[in-house]
């Protein structure tokens, strides 16, 4: 246990104080933990002020809800003795400090459904098939009045290189799906050195020589920030495309606007960006060859109703007095059982999901 962090040994509350933010995007899953924890007769709470003018409450709350575009910094979980979770109803933790969360004793649930994988694996697909065969392209030339511009021709993704740059779940569902394609898959992964799936793990440099197609599946770390940059995009083949559903902060935008705009690539699909949402002067806008998307290209009525259901089970395990059941950070788990395990206030016998 960290010592900058005093918390008591034991903690057993006579109900829970859940906050539980609001969002546009994830109403529905909101709004059905809220009533879940109501029905329970525990207190809700939905604070509208940041964290930081929280006041008391940040002493009080058991349980934080905390969406992609919220956040809890690290002073502040210092001062919460009470929590013992952070839940987030989607697969990414990133506005979170999670090495302070575990140290603290703090358990981070999150949203780890299947569907958080193949949504998102399905729609990298897409764009990458997209991509070789130039659709958005194709409609531009439509839409401005032409017909069958004879020089606007796609690429078959049969036969071709693929390199996924990441290995982790999303990465592995991609690499599933392309397999009826019969491309040839390099994987660039710290944590991989022998591929599974038919797949060859490479160096990075390796990977952007001799790949046709370029698709990132990263997380976000002070060691991937900027992870593709103008050398990086320099060492791909000319007419490459390149495909970012991961993290927007692992690419220099600006290198990949120049790239695009001399044709040095033959084009990019990116959903996520440094700064969301996209401001209207990134020059990415203006690249006739990208495909941008509002970082919602994996969403689908699938995903958000599983996302619903694993927040809810989360939740449940929580005021059970057992940790949640998709624990992101698994290393957590014996120091909370022993401060929390089975220290749930008893107002209900059942709890409705």
């Amino acid at each position: 246990m960290n010592p900058q962090m005093p918390r008591s040994s034991k903690i057993e509350p006579s109900r829970f104080v859940v906050a539980v933010p609001e969002s546009a995007i994830l109403r529905d899953a909101l709004d059905h933990a809220r009533a879940m924890v109501k029905s329970a007769g525990h207190e809700v709470v939905s604070p509208r002020l940041p964290p930081e003018e929280w006041g008391d409450l940040t002493t009080r709350i058991d349980i934080l809800v905390l969406t992609p575009r919220g956040r809890f910094p690290v002073a502040l979980m210092k001062k919460a003795g009470r929590l013992r979770s952070i839940v987030f109803p989607t697969i990414g933790v990133d506005p979170l400090d999670v090495k302070t969360a575990t140290l603290a004793g703090i358990a981070v649930g999150h949203g780890a459904p299947a569907e958080s994988v193949y949504s998102m694996a399905e729609a990298t697909v897409m764009l990458i098939a997209s991509l070789m065969h130039r659709v958005a392209e194709k409609q531009t030339v439509l839409m401005n009045g032409s017909w069958r511009e004879p020089l606007v021709l796609g690429r078959m993704l049969r036969g071709k290189t693929v390199g996924l740059v990441g290995f982790g779940r999303i990465g592995r569902a991609v690499a599933e799906l392309l397999a009826p394609w019969q491309v040839r898959i390099l994987v660039a992964d710290p944590a991989v050195t022998d591929a599974d799936l038919d797949a060859t793990a490479v160096p990075l440099t390796n990977l952007l020589r001799e790949s046709d197609v370029v698709s990132l599946h990263m997380t976000l770390t002070g060691a991937s920030r900027s992870l593709i940059g103008r050398d990086e995009l320099a060492l791909m083949k000319p007419g490459a495309v390149i495909v970012n559903t991961s993290r927007g902060a692992l690419i220099d935008e600006d290198a990949l606007a120049d790239a695009l705009q001399a044709g040095r690539l033959g084009g990019a699909a990116v959903d996520v960006f440094a700064i969301e949402p996209l401001p209207a002067e990134s020059r990415l806008r203006h690249c006739a060859n990208a495909i941008l998307t509002p970082h919602n290209a994996g969403h689908t009525v699938e995903l958000m109703r599983a996302l619903t259901e694993s927040l809810i089970d989360n939740l449940h395990d929580l005021l059970a007095g057992n940790p949640p059941r998709h624990l992101y950070n698994q290393e957590v788990a014996a120091n909370w059982q022993g401060r929390f395990g089975s220290a749930a206030p008893k107002l209900h016998t059942t709890v409705d999901r």
